[in-house]
């Protein structure tokens, strides 16, 4: 189901699951340990510096920008996965035109000391990316760029973990309901010659899945994987524990997936690295046509 093809029914569907969820989650927060002995007197001591004038102030500020921050990219990263339907990345369309900028700042000041962390909607972005005056010609190495690129990566990759949760709740509500599933019907399991191509990796994914469970999931999240959604219904079909799948989800995402992306970005985006780049793929070619022709050579 999509936003543009069944708008009204997408939209009541997703308002009635979000208050639903909304409504569970001020219930379980309320009642919890944490919030009681952490949440509460945090929030209270923070309120209580913000509002007395002094020299702490300035630390208040740093919490406000590294919340804001934190909420960002996670928020984020979870859009990317539940996307109402849209198929949004906002991979595409913000992070890495994050890392780009970064990339690009570094080459620009020949160093890492700039600003990245204002490169969001609801912070001043003036002087983001901006070179520190004194610092130019610093240098930089491949390393200092991950180091200014990696947590805004790591809290995108959590939030699309997040994300994957609806999916995997509402099939595990379902199975343990005694309800019909359409989505997981839809997979035509039983059916022993599927027509299409399609219909065969989705059969040979959640068989794979039934055999190896933990690392099975790991190794479908680990990658740039359109049919995770079917994996996340399967696995609540399953009755996959939720923090086995949730930690396999987390671990493919945003330790696997997203850093191995980030260091892709930051090669093709970095002018001293393409070139290393780009010799190592023509290097890698150039041995698998040579090892392609040695093969029909002998055949």
């Amino acid at each position: 189901m999509r936003i543009f093809r069944s708008p009204i029914r997408t939209l009541v569907y997703f308002a009635q699951y979000a208050i639903e969820s909304f409504q569970w989650l001020i219930a379980q927060a309320s009642n919890h340990a944490l919030t009681k002995y952490l949440v509460v007197p945090f929030t209270a001591l923070w309120l209580a510096g913000a509002l007395i004038p002094g020299k702490h102030q300035y630390y208040c500020e740093h919490v406000v920008k590294y919340t804001e921050f934190v909420v960002w990219w996670v928020g984020l990263g979870v859009l990317s996965s539940i996307g109402l339907g849209t198929g949004m990345h906002s991979g595409l369309l913000f992070l890495f035109p994050h890392i780009y900028q970064v990339c690009a700042a570094a080459t620009r000041c020949n160093s890492l000391a700039f600003d990245s962390m204002s490169d969001m909607w609801f912070r001043d972005k003036s002087q983001a990316f901006a070179c520190t005056p004194g610092t130019e010609n610093h240098g930089f190495t491949l390393f200092g760029l991950f180091s200014k690129v990696w947590l805004p990566c790591f809290l995108w990759g959590t939030g699309t973990a997040m994300g994957e949760i609806p999916p995997y709740a509402l099939s595990r509500a379902a199975r343990l309901a005694g309800e019909k599933n359409e989505e997981f019907d839809d997979l035509n399991l039983e059916d022993e010659n599927p027509a299409s191509v399609v219909d065969k990796m989705k059969i040979w994914m959640v068989q794979f899945l039934q055999k190896h469970g933990f690392w099975g999931v790991i190794l479908f999240s680990a990658w740039p994987n359109a049919l995770f959604d079917l994996c996340g219904i399967c696995c609540g079909h399953f009755l996959m524990p939720f923090w086995m799948f949730f930690g396999a989800t987390f671990i493919g995402k945003a330790l696997i997936k997203v850093n191995g992306q980030a260091l892709v970005m930051l090669a093709l985006f970095t002018p001293r690295y393409q070139a290393i780049y780009v010799k190592g793929l023509i290097a890698l070619i150039s041995k698998l046509d040579a090892l392609l022709n040695t093969s029909l050579y002998v055949v």
